[in-house]
């Protein structure tokens, strides 16, 4: 019964080592494995093409009639899974996958008589193709650079061949980025990220010729705050303007904002009004002379610098209703530095060790010194103490008292090692003599020794 349950267990656990188990996962292990003909069909890693940063689609026609097609990631984890019983693929043919996907690999299932799974190798994902490349340099990744070669030479490269934003329509959530390539600085891979390094869009590039390539960016999510586009080294665009416009347009009157800013010297730092719910709320700064946005939140306190700055204004956008807040800076400013003015630390006390005065004379603290009568004394914490407990014992400072522990231990160690020595000769001497008989007649049997000779006893008579 045992071994029952076991065995029934056993392709439970299997999965769960293999991948994490999906509801696909009962409709891959339902598919025939035992074909009675032979199948020479092969899926094409080409078949199998990423087209935004959470998708993959199978863009081309794959061969033969299959009847099921999945995805599985790089935990073999099944993402995916498409019946294609009646022979029909609807193309472009897509599967979704969360930010944590690596990599992925498309499995076509043939049925009966072929019983046929063939799939294409490890395609990984662009977030994990950027990460393999970038180096420590998040700026300018010297990959493939050689100092040695005037066609691929190492070090920051020239504006030139950094990729440009040129266009950003926020209402529509896209934007237009021209890559530059060159021999001269190559790199494989042009992508857009945003502030937190969240992968927007990706393209590869070959770098063999001079002519631009443009990258559409799509579906920029609205937590973005900036973009990044790199190639050859990266460049940098804030979209804080833009949002902080649409919110203006969208929501155009604007209530009195309940929160209370605080500056801790340059720094403002703005928290959401405690009649603020939503979890998503936007905070922003304007200020300076072009009342620029000089910080954008989005669900979590705002921080900006102030530096050269004396008025600000606070927006907060919570759920549909905007509210505003113009902050002075000149009475903040003030109040912090009453407060730093006003805060003193108290003043560190150093007490000496208290000396002794004895006959005259001035003894230090733990001092020793032979008093009246010959007794011994000691100065502590300001007292000599001297009497009968002292006169006839013997005292000694810190030092004297290790020098004299080491000497015990040492002199221990000797008549130990001289007890064991003694023991050890003993022993020696009683292997030495095996054994001795009575002297009439029988000579005395010896071990073997230098200065000793054995003899044997005599050869007893035949009978």
């Amino acid at each position: 019964m045992r071994s029952t349950v076991l065995l029934t267990l056993l392709p439970a656990v299997v999965r769960g080592q293999a991948g994490e188990y999906t509801e696909h996962e009962a409709s891959v292990v339902a598919l025939c494995t035992a074909g009675t003909q032979t199948s020479t069909l092969a899926v094409s890693d080409s078949d199998l093409e990423q087209d935004t940063r959470t998708s993959f689609q199978v863009k081309n026609s794959v061969p033969g009639t299959p009847d099921a097609v999945y995805l599985r990631d790089q935990d073999n984890t099944i993402l995916g899974f498409q019946d294609t019983t009646d022979g029909a693929i609807s193309l472009p043919l897509t599967f979704n996958l969360d930010e944590s996907t690596t990599a992925v690999k498309l499995y076509v299932h043939y049925g009966a008589p072929l019983c046929h799974t063939t799939s294409t190798s490890n395609t990984l994902t662009w977030q994990q193709k950027v990460s393999q490349y970038v180096t420590d340099d998040p700026v300018f990744s010297t990959a493939g650079c050689d100092d040695d070669d005037s066609n691929t030479p190492c070090g920051a490269p020239p504006d030139a061949a950094r990729p440009t934003i040129t266009a950003v329509n926020y209402g529509a959530r896209t934007a237009t980025v021209s890559v530059p390539r060159s021999t001269s600085y190559p790199t494989p891979y042009a992508y857009v990220k945003d502030q937190d390094g969240l992968l927007l869009a990706f393209a590869e590039n070959s770098g063999s010729t001079n002519t631009a390539a443009t990258l559409a960016v799509t579906g920029i999510p609205d937590t973005v705050t900036s973009l990044v586009a790199c190639s050859v080294g990266c460049t940098e665009e804030s979209l804080m303007g833009r949002m902080a416009t649409e919110i203006e347009t969208n929501h155009a009157t604007a209530g009195t904002l309940a929160t209370t800013p605080t500056l801790t010297a340059d720094t403002l730092s703005v928290s959401a009004s405690a009649d603020c719910t939503a979890a998503d709320y936007t905070l922003y700064v304007r200020g300076g002379a072009n009342n620029d946005v000089l910080g954008l939140s989005i669900g979590k306190t705002l921080v900006v610098a102030t530096t050269g700055i004396e008025t600000l204004e606070v927006n907060q956008l919570c759920g549909n209703a905007r509210a505003s807040l113009s902050v002075s800076l000149g009475p903040l400013r003030a109040a912090y530095q009453s407060a730093i003015s006003e805060t003193t630390v108290a003043p560190m006390t150093v007490v000496a060790a208290l000396s002794c005065t004895y006959n005259g004379h001035t003894y230090g603290f733990n001092d020793m010194w032979t008093g009246d009568g010959g007794v011994s004394c000691m100065c502590v914490q300001g007292v000599s103490e001297c009497g009968a407990g002292r006169a006839n014992g013997v005292h000694m400072n810190g030092p004297e008292v290790a020098g004299v522990a080491i000497s015990a231990c040492v002199i221990f160690s000797v008549c130990v090692m001289f007890a064991y020595y003694k023991k050890m000769e003993k022993s020696a001497a009683d292997a030495r003599h095996v054994r001795r008989k009575s002297k009439d007649g029988v000579q005395d049997y010896y071990g073997s020794s230098a200065d000793q000779e054995v003899e044997l006893p005599a050869a007893a008579g035949r009978v």
